[in-house]
């Protein structure tokens, strides 16, 4: 008998998705898109949390008064605080202001997003949806007026782009890619580790290895002047006040991450370990079915079909930044 996509043949699992109109992809996108500024409407009166307070604070000042405040925060990149700083001063100082700007940074997130499963998989209706659905509902990280949704933004557009990458290995490909991993690197410091993955990624099953390497290695070395800029206020203080929610055991911070990748529930502490012991037991039978999985794409090849080839990618930027 032939398999078919539903059976488990290896050559079948992760396989392409057909051809897909622009209209069909756009279109869900704007149903999501839809849900999701329905969903932003419910919850637009939530109090800010303190560190986004923080941040709106200090963009109120002036510019060296507001540089001297993030160059105080360790741990965050200045990318996100300077287009706040900027847009307040465009919009006006206010929640419904940030607000604003937050979402508007989460929109582009559907289309790319929705884009690029739709080339990936037969199934990216669920995909986007899931992955929406967990990561773009209320109080979720994404909508905080921080860095991340721009982080999460910038991380899709680069994946995009590394398949672009794929398709047409050509240089102008290449430094849009840099230009993106700039971007994210100076949004959140995870980005490095992020590009750390895609590093990885290409060499599994990417073209012109060595030249996306020196991109990589290039976007990487564009930290250095903020790292420099910050280093005196790292010297004189330290990391410790920066990093006051780190936990300090092992099995705490695995817990937070069982519970982070499934989306964060806000609920009371002991409500969150029964969360977190919930996610970790999800976590764990998706680890083995992608372990199984694994073993039948054994080994990633630069010239297998998107589905298959987005298998390794997607595990490879998943893996190595937890790593």
């Amino acid at each position: 008998m032939q398999p078919t996509a539903t059976t488990l043949d290896p050559g079948a699992i992760g396989e392409q998705s057909p051809s897909v109109a622009s209209a069909c992809w756009f279109q869900w996108s704007g149903f999501l898109l839809a849900i999701y500024a329905t969903i932003s409407v419910v919850g637009w009166r939530r109090t800010l949390i303190d560190t986004e307070v923080w941040a709106l604070f200090h963009a109120g000042r002036s510019f060296g008064e507001f540089m001297n405040a993030v160059r105080g925060d360790l741990v965050h990149p200045p990318l996100f605080y300077v287009i706040e700083w900027l847009w307040v001063r465009a919009v006006g100082h206010t929640d419904t202001a940030v607000k604003t700007l937050a979402f508007l940074i989460n929109v582009p997130s559907f289309f790319l997003f929705t884009w690029l499963a739709a080339r990936v998989t037969r199934r990216w209706r669920l995909v986007s949806f899931l992955f929406f659905g967990l990561y773009f509902r209320i109080g979720s990280t994404p909508n905080q007026v921080r860095m991340y949704g721009l982080g999460l933004l910038l991380t899709i557009a680069a994946m995009v782009l590394w398949e672009r990458w794929h398709e047409r290995p050509s240089n102008r490909s290449l430094i849009a890619w840099t230009f993106v991993a700039v971007l994210l690197v100076y949004t959140h410091l995870f980005g490095l580790l992020t590009l750390a993955g895609f590093l990885v990624a290409n060499w599994l099953a990417g073209p012109r290895r060595r030249a996306f390497t020196a991109a990589t290695v290039g976007a990487a070395l564009s930290f250095l002047p903020w790292l420099f800029y910050v280093l005196p206020v790292y010297r004189s203080r330290g990391l410790a006040d920066n990093l006051t929610w780190v936990p300090k055991q092992i099995h705490v911070a695995l817990g937070i991450l069982s519970y982070g990748l499934l989306g964060e529930v806000e609920a009371a502490q002991s409500s969150r370990i029964l969360f977190a012991v919930l996610a970790a037991a999800i976590n764990f039978a998706v680890l083995l079915l992608v372990l199984r999985t694994a073993t039948r794409l054994w080994p990633p090849t630069a010239g297998a079909h998107a589905g298959r080839r987005w298998f390794w990618v997607a595990m490879t930027l998943v893996a190595v930044p937890i790593l």
